[in-house]
Formats: structure tokens, sequence, C-alpha cells
């Protein structure tokens, strides 16, 4: 009966967190209300032949849509703004090694629909970093960069349906990022860490595929992170924590380590309860 009862709890846990979840998914879902709508590449006559003639040129709430092709730009963004790719597959946005591909100052901005590539190779390089909150980052290609997104004092954003791959990490979460959602998520062949959390607490990382990575996902000095239905797998290690308290933990799967933990508290692990226990073999 008891261990019955502990899967209820279990099960009633995480049918509230997938709720509030998708509360956090309706609140992104409002749109900001411009018809403003500029257009990059393409035939039309009058559309910009670069992203960041368009960005500097649009106001706040505006739509930018981007045709397929190659932009070899780094772009900064210190507007609200929609903008979409034609087709994340040919529309390119190369980095040129150097320096972020896309550096997000402003909130409320959502990016989709691209391929991101080949940002510089210092540990403050990404493919997309974001330094503000309320940005929606869905349905892109990242690839080639120090990190692929790397979020840096940023909350309240949402990060769902890209494929992080070839990067040296996938998703970083860093000083002090907070309230956000990692979802749907295809992540691997990068470096050293599919999904790495330092300072950074009560984010949501749900439903994604974390697997073929050096490592799959690290936690250092953040508590009360949600890892709910993910699959790690083909990893070294799956999951290390360090420092951190309150992680919920649903679904470990194939690595070679599953889970080294150090000065931490973990509860709520699907199927089995484990707390303060070092090294965990996977099946």
């Amino acid at each position: 009966m008891k261990h019955i009862s502990s899967l209820i709890i279990i099960s009633l846990l995480l049918s509230s967190s997938f709720i509030g979840l998708s509360n956090k998914i309706d609140q992104f879902s409002i749109n900001n209300g411009s018809n403003n709508v500029l257009y990059v590449g393409g035939e039309g006559p009058g559309n910009y032949s670069k992203i960041q003639d368009a960005i500097n040129d649009s106001e706040d709430g505006d739509t930018i849509f981007v045709y397929i092709g190659t932009y070899s730009e780094n772009l900064i963004i210190e507007k609200s703004l929609n903008i979409y790719g034609e087709n994340r597959n040919n529309t390119i946005i190369d980095g040129r090694s150097s320096s972020d591909v896309i550096y997000v100052l402003s909130s409320n901005v959502k990016i989709s629909g691209f391929n991101i590539q080949n940002s510089g190779s210092n540990s403050s390089d990404s493919g997309i970093e974001l330094r503000s909150s309320y940005n929606i980052i869905i349905d892109n290609i990242i690839k080639s960069s120090d990190s692929g997104i790397r979020l840096n004092n940023a909350n309240h954003n949402m990060i769902i349906n890209n494929n992080l791959s070839e990067n040296d990490f996938g998703l970083r979460f860093l000083n002090n990022s907070q309230s956000n959602i990692a979802l749907n998520n295809s992540i691997n062949l990068n470096k050293f860490w599919g999904v790495r959390l330092e300072d950074s607490e009560v984010n949501n990382i749900s439903n994604n595929n974390i697997f073929n990575n050096g490592n799959g996902l690290f936690i250092k000095n953040s508590d009360k992170n949600n890892l709910l239905n993910n699959i790690i797998s083909d990893n070294w290690y799956g999951i290390e924590i360090l420092s951190s308290n309150e992680i919920t933990i649903q679904l470990l799967s194939r690595n070679h380590y599953c889970l080294t933990c150090s000065t931490f508290e973990l509860y709520m692990v699907f199927p089995e309860i484990i707390s303060r226990k070092l090294w965990f073999l996977c099946p």
C-alpha cells in the first residue's frame, strides 16, 4: 500500500506540473497585434537583402519574413519582433565563426524557421543568446556554435521544437535564468553537454530528446528545476547534479552512467524515489 500511495502522489504531482506548463504556453500565445510585415530576400520590390537592415527599419510589434537563402550576418535584436524564416532547412543565418549569430536584448521576440550556424568559438558565443524575457524560440536548427542557445539572466522564455546539434553545448542556462521552458527539442551530437544549468532556478525542461552528446544534462547551484518526460540516452553521463536542491526528474534512460549527485536533495523520481546516493548504473 505504501508503494502504491507513492506512485499516486507522483502521478498527481506530475499532472499538476503539466497543467501549469500548459497554462504558461497559453500566456505566450498572445499576438502583439502588429500587421506591418517587412520582407528579406526573394524578388519582391522593396525587399531587403539583409535581415539586420529590416530589423533596423522595423518598429516594436512588426513581423519580418525571410525567404530561403543564406544570410551571412550577426544579428542584434533590440525591438519586440516576430522573425520568421521560410524554411528551417534552407533559410540559413551564418555567423561566419564570429560572436553570437543572434543576440536578443529585447523582450517579446519570436524567432522561427531558421538554420542558425557558425557562431564564434569563445565560451560566450552562441547561435542564439537571450538576455531578456518572454521570448519564443521555436522550430529552428541551431548548429556548429559554442552554445546552441544560451540564456544569460533571461526569464520566462520558451524554447520549443528546435534541433540543437554539433555545438559544444546544446542549451545553456546561466546567471539567474529563471522560469524558462524547454519543450520538445532534439538535442544531440553536442561535444560537452546537451543541456547545462548553472545558477538558474525554477526552469521546466520537458519532453526533450537528449541523446548522443558527450554528456546529457548538468545542473549546478540550481534549485527547483523540473526535468519531466525527457529521453536521455546514449550519452556518457546521463545527468550530473551538483549543489542543487528540489530537483524533479521523470525518466532516465540508456547512458554509461545514469546519474551522479553531490550535496543535493533529489525527489519524485519515476519509477523509484532516490535520495542522496552517488553513481547509478543504467539498466
